[in-house]
């Protein structure tokens, strides 16, 4: 015959099955957490280097397109004088003007019009020997920078280089 126990030793007994199941130790829980920690550190490691990578690149599309802008600046006009130096040239980076951020030097030098990977001189370096400059080489080199002249450079970003042979008609 079952006994029936009194309410008081029934809830004793509840109890007492609870504290029997197996639980989560305090070891278990901080083993988790350390293993959540270096998920997160990493996916912001990630994430920030993702963003520097983003920023970086759209700061070489614009130093690309400054330098296709100067490009086409000296294609408008034309092949200039058939003397060395064009007065066009930039040698030294100079701040390009509603650009602050960004650096822009331009280099032109005659080259032979037969071929453009000789360098123009009047000592008889091309063939047959030229008195002026049929042939010029222009590279222009823009770079981003920390928006002051001379700054430093963000070592993520590449300069553009272009370059552009004119050759006089």
């Amino acid at each position: 015959m079952a006994v029936a126990l009194p309410k008081f030793c029934r809830s004793l007994t509840k109890f007492a099955a609870l504290r029997s199941q197996a639980g989560f130790s305090i070891l278990e829980v901080i083993v988790a957490a350390v293993v959540v920690a270096i998920a997160a550190i990493g996916l912001s490691v990630m994430y920030s280097t993702g963003q520097a990578l983003v920023q970086a690149q759209g700061s070489n599309r614009a130093a690309l397109q400054l330098a296709q802008q100067r490009i086409e600046q000296i294609r408008a006009g034309g092949f200039g004088p058939q003397a060395l130096p064009d007065l066009r040239e930039e040698t030294t980076f100079a701040g390009i003007p509603n650009n602050p951020g960004y650096e822009r030097t331009t280099i032109i030098t005659g080259v032979c019009p037969n071929d453009f990977t000789v360098t123009w001189a009047n000592s008889g370096d091309c063939s047959p020997a030229l008195p002026t400059v049929e042939a010029k080489r222009v590279v222009v080199t823009v770079r981003a920078n920390n928006g002051q002249v001379g700054g430093t450079l963000d070592p993520q970003t590449q300069p553009a280089v272009l370059q552009l042979i004119l050759v006089r008609r």
